[in-house]
């Protein structure tokens, strides 16, 4: 969906596969800074994901980057804890994570994809000494 389809083939495969979307959603890239490996994107970051309460976030991996679409509150807020987790996994796992903003039509995902690619790919170089960082899109940048 995020290659390619427009916004009506987007609406169209999202109600053919059942998928429940929320009001408010964002989507994380998220890329780990030593591997490209797929495996341990699969074996390692989506288990890890899903034990720090992300379960409920459904991902892939594309361009060598997890995307994830997070379903938000009822304000479209990220949570305290939501966001402790993320950094406590960006820590753990040497990650640079780039979160695009919020949109609430699925036919937006494809531009917030990128945009969390564009945040990620700032991330990823705004590292300094080992650590990493997540990157919250700026309102200027649309979906």
């Amino acid at each position: 969906a995020a290659a390619g389809a427009s916004p009506a083939e987007t609406l169209l495969r999202s109600k053919i596969s059942g998928v429940k979307f929320q009001k408010h959603m964002r989507v994380l890239a998220v890329r780990t800074t030593y591997t490209k490996d797929p495996n341990y994107y699969t074996q390692i970051l989506m288990p890890a994901l899903a034990h720090e309460g992300f379960q409920d976030c459904p991902n892939f991996l594309w361009h060598s980057s997890l995307i994830c679409l997070l379903n938000m509150d009822n304000m479209g807020t990220f949570s305290e804890e939501r966001r402790a987790a993320l950094e406590k996994l960006a820590a753990r796992y040497h990650l640079a994570i780039g979160v695009s903003n919020v949109f609430g039509d699925i036919a937006q995902f494809a531009g917030c994809v990128e945009q969390a690619r564009t945040a990620l790919n700032f991330s990823a170089g705004c590292r300094q000494g080992g650590r990493s960082s997540i990157i919250w899109t700026m309102p200027s940048l649309q979906c």
